[in-house]
């Protein structure tokens, strides 16, 4: 955003208790002229330090906003050479672990991610098919968007020479009654300046509705209290449990973190490890941090690892939910897969067999069984490592990805789909199958945990016959928050089936929109400002995914006993702004 957004005079009362004035209002009035000009020439002077006062208060509190979001660096205690305070293990890990500027954040995330934190905000009118961009000067956002031309038949044209800021857009109305496609799957909407010009097509993940910082707000505050709860109880307890065992026991390698590459901010340079599976005396703790991709516990533990203080995550000396691998491996079902059996299983589904591409839209050279070693190389390198030497270098390079890469049991990356050997049997080769079938727009749009909540929905129907004949064994926990998500809006918002399908093969996700802005009205929604589905996909994520459902169902009118009151506490807090 170019320069800063100027403050307005306030109007003042008169002396005498008559209307407002200032001094445009005076000009001209009857009277002494000299004490006409004295007059307004005090005016004009309390007008400037009014408009002063308020510009710099403006300036203050941008300055202050753009800190908090960290847009600016703080120089206040550069400028006061106060000493300061020897960092603790816990803010060094946290500063590590923050996203730099400009760093892709995960493997699949949508454009509304980094847009989103523009500050940025779109109005939608559920009475008119009209979407309003509104600017949000509170954020000095330097990222800038880009805008397509309309041709004749409202047809994606060239893309406008020099991206569009946002603050230039305010203006702009966005028809949503049409979607049109860019070659490259992304859905656009037709815009037109409300002053006129020319027409543009914007991403409609540019876009995000009304109610979209409502909806997020009252998920976030109930995923605060529940995490608060939580806190106090379970994981205090579990704390409680290992601070007088002494000891910690894992039954498999876990990743860890070396303290002492905290302490010298060269984490990345050699500071991730593997801890294999053994029990370990416990040294420490390190309160509000997590070291592992997708941890659950708020805290993490520091052991000696043969003289080295490494911080691990404790969630796995509880276990992890493995079952269905065990249960695979005690029937035998160990057998790779071939493109031809995977193929076999989607066209004999009725259901399927409309959305299938090419008949070799699988092969079995996009195929890869790989150990979880080699599965972090994939994460680091986005393709199959060719040698052990190319794994270690990964594992170096890149020590974090690699170990979130080892937690995973299959990714698809391009055409080609990876699984690990340990996951024989568990129908990881159809999950993935299913990703290559999905349409680009679904999760540029609603984002990856939409996505992937509406993969594994779309999993579990295809494998039903394969489980039921003890083909596979199938683990209910994977991706479970988010397929209760795509449960809900099939159970509450009347999404068919076949519009989930349009959505994620086609790309046809308008019919999810209007579904959604239809049921989701209930307090503190309403008809004109509904629940929001782009806020209701951007918390997905497992840390707000449960209560993001809650918040959903109760706009739908489903209030459930078990956390009512919890619900209805936290929508009164919101519902003015609504």
């Amino acid at each position: 955003m170019s320069g800063r957004p100027r403050a307005r005079s306030p109007r003042r009362k008169s002396t005498d208790g008559s209307a407002p004035t200032t001094s445009r209002d005076r000009s001209g009035s009857s009277g002494d002229e000299r004490d006409k000009d004295t007059e307004r020439h005090k005016d004009i002077e309390q007008d400037s330090d009014v408009e002063r006062d308020n510009t710099a208060d403006l300036l203050a509190d941008l300055d202050q906003s753009m800190l908090d979001l960290g847009e600016l660096p703080d120089l206040s205690p550069s400028i006061r050479k106060e000493p300061q305070p020897e960092k603790t293990l816990e803010e060094l890990l946290g500063e590590l672990n923050a996203p730099k500027p400009g760093e892709p954040d995960g493997f699949a995330k949508s454009k509304r991610d980094s847009f989103l934190k523009s500050g940025a905000e779109v109005f939608v009118k559920p009475e008119t098919p009209k979407i309003k961009i509104s600017w949000n000067p509170k954020y000095n956002n330097p990222n800038q968007i880009t805008v397509y031309r309309v041709q004749e038949g409202d047809t994606i044209g060239q893309e406008i020479s020099g991206a569009i800021g946002w603050e230039s857009l305010a203006l702009d109305e966005f028809d949503d009654t049409k979607w049109v496609y860019h070659a490259d799957g992304r859905p656009m909407i037709k815009g037109q300046r409300v002053t006129g010009g020319d027409p543009v097509f914007i991403d409609r993940a540019d876009l995000v509705e009304l109610t979209y910082k409502s909806t997020t707000t009252l998920i976030d505050d109930l995923a605060k209290r529940n995490s608060k709860e939580l806190r106090r109880g379970f994981w205090e307890e579990r704390r409680q449990e290992l601070e007088g065992a002494g000891k910690v026991s894992f039954s498999e390698s876990v990743p860890g973190i070396n303290t002492k590459a905290i302490k010298d901010r060269k984490v990345e340079e050699g500071g991730h490890i593997t801890v294999p599976a053994a029990e370990y005396d416990i040294v420490g703790f390190m309160s509000n941090v997590t070291v592992a991709h997708g941890q659950l516990a708020p805290f993490s533990v520091i052991i000696n690892a043969d003289g080295m203080e490494v911080v691990v995550s404790p969630d796995r000396s509880w276990g992890v939910e493995k079952g269905h691998v065990d249960k695979a491996k005690e029937l035998n079902l160990n057998a790779k897969l071939a493109a031809k059996e995977i193929l076999e299983v989607f066209h004999a589904d009725d259901s399927f067999r409309p959305y299938l591409s090419t008949p070799g839209w699988l092969s079995d050279d996009q195929i890869h069984y790989v150990t979880p070693e080699e599965m972090g190389a994939v994460f680091v390198l986005k393709r199959a490592p060719e040698s052990e030497d190319e794994v270690k270098a990964a594992e170096l390079e890149n020590g974090g990805t690699f170990n979130e890469g080892k937690g995973t049991p299959g990714v698809r990356i391009g055409a080609d789909i990876y699984v690990q050997l340990n996951e024989l049997g568990t129908g990881t080769e159809y999950h993935e199958a299913i990703h290559k079938l999905s349409h680009p727009a679904l999760e540029h749009v609603l984002g990856h945990w939409f996505g992937e909540g509406l993969t594994e929905y779309f999993t579990r129907l295809l494998v039903t016959g394969l489980v039921r004949d003890g083909k596979i064994v199938r683990s209910d926990a994977q991706y479970s928050a988010q397929y209760k998500a795509i449960e809900a809006l099939v159970a509450h918002a009347q999404v068919t089936q076949g519009e989930l399908a349009d959505a994620y093969f086609k790309g046809i996700i308008k019919p999810l929109y209007e579904k959604v802005a239809t049921a989701a009205v209930h307090p503190p929604f309403s008809a004109k400002k509904p629940f929001s589905l782009d806020g209701f996909a951007a918390r997905l994520d497992p840390v707000h995914a449960a209560e993001a459902l809650k918040i959903f169902e109760t706009a739908c009118g489903d209030v459930r006993d078990d956390n009512t009151a919890t619900t209805t506490t936290t929508t009164t807090t919101i519902s003015a702004d609504l």
